[in-house]
């Protein structure tokens, strides 16, 4: 079809919403390209998947082909559930736990909302509730409901009504949908076992039980399950005895990850998982007006927090944790650095100097606070959110890792010096104890105040901590040349477009697997009745509209 030029913007203004093919820009900092080639690689490997690689199908063939497979569904649309766990303790609604012991609900709001992004990112990629080859149905564990964006609220508002109020509420809820919406893709958001039981055994039986309805289906290849998660396992913890049965690579289970591959360059084949990029954060509150107001007053701001949950030794105000408190109180007691910095801490007690100190305690948007040009420096325990946020702040960081808690802090803190954007402690085999920051009662999710006081800080280890503030303080821009790629890398918006296409290439595996018998009402599933059902109707009838 040829289209005169003059008229060429007016096409695309009223055409483009409804093309909807997923693109990604040709330059590539986050190095996820490779990893969906190698997905897709692997995949269409194995037998019986019907599933191309992807330089054997472009994404534009790709929407032709489905739309011609989805001509035997009952409504011409590839059903997807979103299954929204989000309360977890290490990824979405890392927050949740130790938020609800401080039982400050509004700080609780504002932490899951920065938790939240790669859900919500690929919820706005898909273009809403309905797009032309998609039907998506919610269903979530009720404590996610009050973080939820308005609009989405709006478009799937009979979906969150019937919401799961208690674990046991949420798991017949899944079990309801997976047998009355009949979905052809199953999108786990952030599914862990953590948040359904302290006992760990319970809480591994009853999470099981929330997957199996979904697992049964997967296993008959009448579904394809698509785990979305925001941590990245190095390949030997994916394949270790722990996770083996949850780890998978096959034509009916995926993982994708919302990071960048550059820092680890294992590819999915070998890793278990697929990285799509980082999915920005939506939804965060501003950072308080009295702290936004003390910022602008400041000519340079070190920020300090340790992350984590509530501390025993934090439940008073003015019990900060050992660490901060004495490299604050030493620091700004030297009249150099009082003269020139000021510190802002989180998770810690504010020090008075004369104004040079602004506690912050739990709830802010961290990110939007640290792009403020007042601060110049970040020390944080190195966890990937903090990790993340520095870089996209373009600050350079000091990483101090805690012993005891996610291995991958270690990870981050070894990639802090590899790409010298920052310094980090603790980062190889000989540093790794004596650097580490530790708590006494360690890190056991059944301990009430989870990691109690911190244990002495070494002395050894205190000095590597001040020299590498005093480095840093004498000119941090120095860092900036290292930070701009890796920010770059973790501004590309990647993660919305490629889980589009990979939801596209798996759910076309699925119903080129199952084609429609000719005559057929209902396709997919093997001859099996696929329709898609409401209780107090007959089969096949649509599923609700946005809203009803």
């Amino acid at each position: 079809m040829f289209i005169p030029s003059a008229i060429l913007p007016l096409f695309m203004l009223f055409f483009t919403p409804y093309l909807r093919i997923p693109t990604v820009a040709a330059d590539d900092p986050g190095l996820v390209e490779p990893q969906m080639d190698n997905l897709f690689s692997t995949l269409s490997g194995q037998p019986q998947t019907k599933i191309q690689a992807r330089n054997k199908l472009t994404l534009r063939q790709l929407s032709r082909d489905l739309n011609e497979a989805l001509k035997g569904e009952p409504t011409r649309e590839l059903r997807i559930m979103f299954a929204e766990f989000a309360g977890t303790k290490g990824d979405v609604g890392k927050s949740t736990y130790y938020l609800t012991e401080l039982n400050d609900e509004a700080v609780h709001q504002k932490a899951i909302k920065k938790e939240a992004g790669l859900w919500s990112e690929v919820l706005k990629a898909f273009g809403g509730r309905k797009t032309n080859q998609f039907f998506i149905k919610l269903v979530m564990d009720c404590r996610y409901e009050n973080f939820l964006p308005a609009k989405v609220k709006l478009d799937w508002k009979a979906d969150i009504q019937e919401c799961g109020k208690t674990p046991q509420d949420f798991r017949e809820a899944i079990k309801k949908q997976v047998a009355q919406f009949k979905p052809h893709v199953v999108i786990l958001g952030h599914a862990f076992t953590n948040p359904y039981s302290p006992d760990n055994t319970k809480e591994d039986n009853f999470f099981q039980s929330l997957l199996e309805p979904i697992e049964v289906e997967e296993r008959a290849d009448r579904l394809v399950k698509i785990n979305i998660k925001s941590l990245y396992k190095q390949p030997a913890d994916a394949k270790s005895e722990k996770y083996k049965d949850r780890y998978k690579l096959t034509k009916n289970d995926i993982h994708l990850v919302g990071q960048t591959a550059e820092y680890f360059p294992a590819l999915p084949s070998v890793s278990l998982q697929t990285r799509i990029g980082r999915a920005p954060t939506t939804g965060m509150a501003a950072s308080p007006h009295e702290l936004m107001a003390w910022v602008g007053h400041q000519k340079n701001i070190m920020y300090l927090g340790q992350g984590g949950r509530t501390r025993s030794v934090e439940g008073k105000k003015k019990n900060p944790t050992p660490l901060v408190k004495e490299f604050v109180e030493k620091q700004l007691a030297k009249p150099e650095v009082k003269k020139d910095w000021d510190v802002d801490e989180e998770h810690e007690t504010a020090v008075d100097y004369d104004g040079k100190v602004f506690h912050l305690w739990y709830g802010s948007d961290l990110l939007h606070l640290w792009q403020t040009p007042q601060i110049k420096i970040l020390m944080h325990h190195c966890g990937k959110g903090s990790f993340d946020d520095s870089v996209l702040a373009g600050k350079p960081q000091i990483c101090i890792p805690q012993e005891g808690f996610a291995d991958d802090m270690y990870d981050w803190t070894t990639q802090v010096n590899k790409f010298e954007i920052g310094i980090g402690l603790a980062a190889t085999p000989e540093t790794k104890k004596e650097q580490s920051i530790v708590f006494k009662g360690g890190s056991k999710a059944s301990d009430e105040h989870y990691t109690g006081e911190q244990e002495p800080y070494p002395a050894p280890a205190f000095k590597v901590f001040e020299d590498a503030f005093e480095h840093m303080s004498k000119s941090p821009e120095v860092y900036h040349a290292k930070i701009e790629p890796r920010q770059k890398a973790q501004e590309a918006p990647t993660a919305g477009p490629l889980t589009v296409e990979v939801v596209k290439r798996m759910g076309l595996g699925l119903l080129l697997r199952h084609p429609v018998k000719k005559g057929s009402s209902s396709g997919g599933g093997g001859g099996n009745d696929r329709s898609p059902s409401r209780p107090g109707s007959g089969r096949g009838s649509r599923p609700p509209s946005p809203g009803q």
